[in-house]
């Protein structure tokens, strides 16, 4: 599986605070040995990127903040989510997912996204060989 990923996305917050479970989990109940790639901002500290660096098998990817066009950033800040929050305004950093298409991301073949905060509770690897 030297060219499948399986690819997470977190801000610092979400980095500092599921990723030493994530990577747990992922190693040894879901037997996962291969590659991981975190996808994070330019401003994520460096210490935490260290740490995580330090890690097996873990590439850190860090990338500029999506900007949006004036009449874009207006349009999502102004959407009708009904009862439910404006994820635009709340998770702003939920855009940094389009970044799993990014050119840095095509080494890999077989790129399987994560949401970090998930919890595994068992072998993964043949979900990974479904491609």
């Amino acid at each position: 599986m030297d060219n499948t990923c399986i690819a997470v996305v977190g801000d610092f917050k979400f980095l500092y605070k599921y990723f030493p479970k994530f990577y747990l989990n992922l190693r040894s109940k879901g037997e996962y040995s291969g590659q991981i790639v975190v996808i994070t901002s330019l401003i994520t500290p460096t210490f935490l990127i260290k740490f995580i660096n330090k890690k097996n098998k873990v590439t850190v990817l860090r990338f500029k903040k999506i900007k949006f066009s004036k009449s874009a950033n207006s349009y999502l800040n102004n959407l009708q989510t009904g009862n439910q929050p404006n994820r635009h305004k709340t998770k702003p950093f939920q855009w940094h997912k389009v970044n799993l298409f990014n050119e840095k991301i095509k080494k890999w073949k077989y790129v399987f996204y994560l949401d970090i905060n998930m919890t595994i509770h068992h072998n993964i690897n043949h979900i990974l060989k479904v491609k």
